[in-house]
């Protein structure tokens, strides 16, 4: 598939390609070693890509010029998640950025699958900082956001979930093995829109004696468009930035989506793998659009970085005023690639740098 995709950025020069891979490991526990996952991607380099291929996977760096993106592929790597186990061991990512040093292969330390990405997203519990992933077990109750807005098993009495977890600042920093560069990859995955789930009043989506679902769809806006806003701001030079539009929407229908990801005691099949993914896009595709248009059509502060969609439309919709789905890339490639694109003479923040933007999907 690789080789494939260098082929066609080769025969079209004036393209690019970015590539974001996710080791995402089977089953309910996760199974993760990114440092042998490492060694199977340079397995593959060393093994399925001839030297001229290899010459084509460059660096994503904050000064990248359109001109030198072009008739290339740059590769991102999700290999570890925050407070999920790796039987690599605590020097995983060092292991695996040893074994990845010299191919341009962007890794991205403790990015991961996502999940509900509790951490990133400013929550505590109790003044702590949350853990990305809850557990129902004895010693990860009190900084679980699951648990909380979860069952007492004993009971199946609702914890009080307002007066233990307050929610703070974003924090979507992640280092890399490039040591020039910070990762800003905004993304989570499952979204709660009150409007959506037909909730008319009150603060929560409740599920018999399941859980509750507190409000996070502005909470989703509000991140991608902080995220945009750092991107052009041109404050943050040695900073790489992924704004993810990407997830779904919990929707009473699909079960898997309203159930709790638990990574300790699973008396149910744990939730988080799916939901109501054109609900969300259609939504919030339009938002960011608008935010997007509020900056200039053409703003002159800096590239946006890389946006990703689950959705694009080839023809607008005539029955949307704003029509998010159709207009978004081409007014992120404005955004991004504007002027003289051979050079990129005001460095991370200027003119001619940037990326561009894209579908994804895990698996």
């Amino acid at each position: 598939m690789l080789q494939k995709l260098l082929t066609k950025v080769k025969d079209n020069p004036s393209e690019t390609a970015v590539l974001i891979l996710t080791y995402q490991p089977e089953g309910n526990t996760p199974n993760r070693n990114g440092a042998e996952y490492a060694t199977s991607l340079i397995k593959m380099y060393n093994d399925d890509l001839t030297d001229a291929q290899k010459a084509q996977i460059i660096q994503y760096t904050p000064d990248l010029t359109l001109g030198q993106a072009r008739g290339n592929v740059m590769i991102f790597c999700r290999i570890n998640q925050r407070d999920e186990n790796d039987n690599g061991g605590d020097d995983a990512f060092t292991k695996a950025s040893t074994t990845l040093n010299g191919t341009n292969i962007t890794l991205i330390d403790g990015c991961g699958t996502g999940k509900d990405r509790w951490g990133a997203r400013g929550y505590k519990v109790n003044d702590v900082n949350a853990k990305d992933i809850g557990s129902n077990s004895d010693g990860e109750k009190s900084n679980s956001v699951d648990y909380w807005m979860g069952f007492d098993k004993s009971g199946g009495l609702f914890r009080d979930y307002e007066s233990n977890v307050s929610r703070g600042e974003l924090n979507f920093a992640f280092n890399t093995n490039d040591t020039r560069i910070t990762c800003w990859y905004q993304e989570w995955a499952r979204v709660v829109d009150l409007q959506h789930l037909g909730v008319t009043s009150g603060k929560f989506y409740e599920v018999s004696n399941t859980c509750r679902w507190y409000e996070s769809y502005s909470e989703k806006v509000e991140a991608a468009e902080k995220t945009f806003d750092m991107a052009i701001s041109g404050s943050y030079p040695n900073y790489i930035f992924i704004n993810s539009l990407c997830g779904y929407l919990v929707d009473k229908s699909i079960a898997t989506s309203y159930k709790r990801y638990l990574d300790g005691e699973r008396t149910y099949t744990p939730g988080g793998g799916a939901g109501n993914i054109k609900a969300l896009a259609d939504k919030i595709n339009v938002s960011f659009y608008q935010h997007v248009l509020s900056s200039g059509y053409e703003q002159k502060t800096g590239p946006t970085g890389i946006v990703m969609m689950d959705y694009v439309s080839n023809t607008p919709n005539t029955n949307v005023e704003f029509d998010g789905s159709y207009y978004l890339p081409g007014v992120i490639i404005a955004n991004n690639f504007k002027g003289n694109l051979p050079t990129n003479p005001n460095g991370g923040g200027g003119s001619g740098s940037g990326s561009d933007e894209g579908d994804e999907e895990e698996g």
